[in-house]
């Protein structure tokens, strides 16, 4: 157990060889019951699902109170915070799952789908190094909030929500209204869903051009009928990282007898933020989960999934199609060099992607236009600054979205590759997993390249590192080594964290 403040008890359970855990949808391992002294006395257990306790590719955790002591509390408002720590022990914010629930004696909460699978297994070196997982339990007792009383009201677990998911088109930075009626097994047309884009208001005129955007979520109560509980769960639909997406919860309290009332739901969704892969065709898909409830009785909502939202099986047609072109070189009209191995390409869709290749492209043009004619030569570019397994996975990015690649180290030099080759949105995904992944190890060779690229961000990040853990980092062996290597790069880490050198 890790020691918190006095209304904090953390749990860290090491799972030696994970991969020969139970492979069976449903089966479960379990800590030894543990007691926490924070929580009123009460007892406790951790139960994890390696195949998930519905999907076999999902990984499933649930903390449980076990205890059936009259002495202990009947009930016990608890923050319950799942997570995965890295081989060097520092928690992976991209894996942090958490949840707020009223903990009666034998009673469990967590979550179904807490990680995939194949997100830990591709990275090995940082979640399953010598075979171990690493699970934290942060549990912080809460103190129940008066103004919103549906706080202590029970909720059937696995209780069926309905699932409403909303395409919005976004054009000149706005959108028309997109209005959507929500009913439930009782009461019909309970709620207004309303969903549109439109810019955000700025004081100065002068800014208006350059003002963001934003999505508007309001929720309407159109019936008059007792107090209203509403918990909604938005989420952005992300083609590539759904892993990890952009989601907000949020709940309120409709008052009683007033029908009309409106929710504002919290505005989290700016457009400039939002990842290429995020929008398509000018359209961004928001998926719903409502939840209504009262002080007696739980409704739950019907499957509102409206027919004319159905996604159809070519609406990816032209993405398969650039693969089509990608794997099988059809049309190829030039070709990248590394060594002995040549990789057919398409001019046009590299010079979209990348503002580098487009100017050797036009160079190359340049270069023939000055030879005979006749000789018809071919446009071959001979590549000296990164290597074959970089050049496969900036390809795959460039012709189908495909983010892949094998540990920090890896993930560092496609950084290199993306940067040096203008390659932005490859460039932001990678910048985006060094930042929720960076250890003290890796911040040393990161400044390193960092400093070569000139890159100000990069290296920002690789001094932040060291400087939070400095009284760690500066004792490692990989700081020795650097220091003595790099004298120069020394002195602009130590000047960062402000220790003199004397």
């Amino acid at each position: 157990m890790i020691e918190g403040d006095q209304n904090e008890h953390v749990i860290d359970w090491e799972i030696e060889k994970f991969s020969c855990c139970p492979q069976t949808t449903g089966i479960k391992i379990s800590t030894g019951q543990f007691r926490s002294q924070i929580l009123g006395n009460t007892y406790w257990q951790i139960h994890l699902y390696p195949r998930g306790i519905e999907d076999a590719n999902c990984i499933s955790c649930f903390l449980e109170r076990t205890d059936d002591s009259n002495e202990c509390p009947a009930e016990i408002l608890v923050n319950c915070e799942f997570s995965l720590l890295t081989a060097d022990g520092f928690q992976c914010e991209k894996s942090v799952k958490t949840g707020e629930y009223c903990f009666r004696k034998q009673t469990r909460f967590g979550f179904k789908y807490f990680v995939k699978r194949c997100d830990v297994f591709k990275d090995k070196e940082i979640y399953l190094l010598k075979d171990m997982l690493k699970l934290r339990c942060r549990m912080r007792k809460c103190i129940p909030r008066i103004k919103q009383r549906f706080i202590n009201l029970r909720t059937k677990v696995d209780a069926h929500i309905s699932s409403i998911r909303l395409p919005i088109l976004i054009l000149d930075g706005k959108s028309s209204k997109t209005v959507f009626p929500v009913s439930t097994k009782d009461v019909e047309d309970l709620l207004t869903l309303t969903v549109y884009v439109e810019k955000d208001k700025v004081s100065d005129p002068r800014e208006e051009k350059r003002a963001d955007s934003s999505v508007h979520i309001i929720i309407t109560k159109t019936k008059t009928l007792a107090p209203a509980y509403v918990s909604c769960h938005v989420k952005v639909i992300d083609t590539v990282d759904w892993n990890f997406p952009l989601e907000h919860t949020a709940v309120y309290a409709f008052e009683e007898k007033r029908d009309g009332e409106t929710w504002d739901f919290p505005s989290f969704i700016k457009i400039s933020k939002l990842s290429k892969s995020m929008i398509q065709n000018n359209t961004i898909n928001l998926d719903f989960n409502i939840n209504v409830c009262d002080d007696d009785f739980q409704t739950y909502l019907e499957d509102l999934i409206p027919s004319k939202l159905t996604r159809t099986a070519n609406d990816r047609t032209l993405k398969n199609d650039f693969i089509t072109l990608y794997k099988t070189g059809l049309y190829s009209d030039a070709k990248l060099k590394i060594g002995d191995e040549c990789f057919p390409v398409h001019k046009s869709i590299l010079s979209i992607r990348s503002s580098v290749f487009k100017k050797l492209f036009e160079e190359h043009a340049s270069a023939a236009d000055g030879n005979d004619p006749k000789d018809d030569q071919e446009c071959v570019l001979e590549l000296t600054d990164v290597d074959k397994d970089n050049l496969r996975c900036m390809l795959d990015f460039v012709y189908a979205d495909v983010f892949d690649f094998k540990g920090f180290a890896s993930c560092l030099s496609l950084y290199t590759s993306a940067y040096r080759y203008d390659i932005p949105s490859l460039k932001e995904k990678c910048f985006y997993f060094l930042v929720n992944h960076m250890t003290v190890r890796e911040s040393f060779p990161t400044f390193h390249q960092a400093d070569e690229l000139n890159d100000g961000k990069l290296k920002l990040l690789a001094l932040n590192t060291i400087k939070k853990n400095r009284e760690y980092a500066l004792l490692t062996e990989e700081w020795m080594q650097f220091a003595e290597k790099e004298p120069e790069l020394m002195s602009q880490v130590l000047r960062h964290i402000r220790i003199d050198r004397n």
